[in-house]
């Protein structure tokens, strides 16, 4: 029996970089198709990724809006992303479709996402897979550490005080919802971030999956601390950073202290030896076996 197929679909904006090795990992693992909508429609990126077999690049430029949504500005990113997705959506021929964002990436644990998606029940046609959150230790050794959610007891004691401020989110950055696997062919449906809804904006979601060493949707939403500066301003403006930590950042930004901003990143991403150790005994951090570029050779 023929194992299902599967595509990515993707509203982007990155650098070259980190967009090669994006799409060299997911068409190593098996996509039949990489859909990539590009919200800067003069992106240096799209001439590259344009070549590449089994990747489609759509600049969504003013026309582009103005056909599929009947106005050539839209301003709200949100709105942008989830039209983006849900376009994306409707051209797949492929049997199943993952929305991601640039900096996310499947991990099924050496698992062939062909077989996984075999292995579903018939009546599964949403699967979310939570995330794990890439993070920074001493002695790496060339290899990428992720985090899993803890109990919110436990932040404090791992994290220090300052990880109290992300106790909502059991000691992560980013988002806890993942991202989900679609069966395609789904009427009446629009895409959002992190899952499909129903005309009357009812989520839908069949299986949710935590996160483990062995399944996760692995989040890179911290490479270095100029990349997580530069896009701190937008993720303050859009309110994706939830409560308490939103505050103490907005009002380190307010008051122009890129040090106290430096020393916040270096708090939420970087593992001491002592916290280290304390994530290792909760099962709360893994290591990567191999690395996210492996493929990248492949295809550029």
């Amino acid at each position: 029996m023929q194992e299902p197929t599967w595509s990515t679909v993707s509203f982007v904006k990155d650098t070259p970089e980190n967009l090669r090795r994006f799409v060299s990992y997911h068409l190593g693992l098996g996509a039949a198709q990489m859909r990539l909508f590009f919200d800067d429609p003069n992106d240096p990126s799209i001439e590259m990724l344009a070549a590449v077999d089994r990747v489609t690049v759509i600049p969504c430029d003013p026309a582009f809006w103005l056909d599929h949504l009947g106005n050539a500005e839209i301003a709200l990113h949100g709105r942008r992303q989830n039209s983006a997705a849900t376009i994306g959506y409707g051209q797949a021929t492929e049997d199943w479709v993952l929305n991601l964002d640039g900096d996310e990436f499947l991990h099924l644990g050496g698992v062939p996402v062909g077989g996984f998606l075999a292995a579903l029940p018939d009546a599964i046609d949403v699967v979310r897979i939570r995330p794990a959150e890439r993070v920074f230790v001493e002695d790496a050794r060339g290899r990428e550490h992720y985090r899993l959610p803890i109990d919110r007891r436990a932040v404090t004691d791992v994290h220090g005080p300052f990880g109290g401020n992300t106790k909502r989110r059991m000691g992560f950055f980013g988002h806890l919802d993942g991202k989900s696997l679609i069966r395609s062919g789904l009427t009446d449906i629009q895409l959002r971030q992190h899952w499909p809804e129903d005309t009357n904006g009812q989520s839908l979601m069949d299986l949710d999956l935590e996160a483990s060493s062995q399944l996760a949707l692995l989040h890179r939403n911290a490479e270095d601390f100029a990349t997580w500066r530069g896009k701190l301003d937008f993720r303050l403006n859009s309110n994706s950073i939830p409560g308490r930590l939103r505050g103490v950042l907005a009002a380190l930004r307010e008051a122009d202290d890129e040090t106290g901003l430096h020393d916040a990143y270096t708090r939420i991403f970087r593992l001491s030896d002592a916290s280290l150790e304390k994530m290792e005994e909760l099962d709360g951090v893994f290591a990567l076996e191999l690395p996210l570029d492996r493929f990248e050779a492949d295809y550029f």
